[in-house]
């Protein structure tokens, strides 16, 4: 989450680990990019400067918002 000074990373409220459900489009790719050579620690996917990706970032560079206001005037 964005923190004072910058991107924090933290862990779960409940300190347990989670089962995150995966697509199975997405399923070859998560596999590559995790089978070994990196630490547990390190982000899984980086932006194109080598940072860390977040939500924000993501909306902008999708045009999220244009695309949610497209979709909208599109089923009126």
């Amino acid at each position: 989450y964005p923190g004072r000074g910058g991107l924090i990373v933290k862990s779960t409220k409940g300190r347990r680990n989670r089962v995150v459900p995966i697509i199975n489009p997405a399923r070859e790719t998560l596999e590559r990019l995790t089978a070994g050579g990196r630490r547990d620690d390190s982000p899984l996917i980086k932006g194109p400067r080598g940072g860390t990706i977040t939500t924000a970032t993501l909306r902008d560079a999708t045009n999220w918002d244009k695309l949610v206001t497209d979709l909208k005037s599109a089923s009126e």
